[in-house]
């Protein structure tokens, strides 16, 4: 086997256990290193564009990661 596609099989078995085991916290493995961001940055905030520029994703990306936040957040605060 390549060793690339080998390094990439394992890459992606050790995030799907991670995100297995955040699930029963409501998290991905990509929300922790933002969220992990988010507690030591000014006033606890980042703007989506610091956010696509520190983690490298697309806008797309990063509006899906913070919306998924976002309705976390307000299920917690409303129920």
């Amino acid at each position: 086997m390549d060793t690339g596609l080998l390094i990439k099989h394992i890459h992606d078995s050790l995030e799907k256990k991670a995100n297995n085991e955040l699930r029963d916290k409501d998290l991905t493995l990509m929300q922790v290193p933002i969220l992990i961001k988010l507690k030591h940055a000014v006033n606890r905030e980042m703007t989506m564009k610091e956010i696509e520029h520190r983690f490298h994703v697309a806008q797309s990306t990063t509006a899906g990661i913070v919306s998924r936040m976002k309705k976390e957040v307000c299920k917690d605060i409303w129920s």
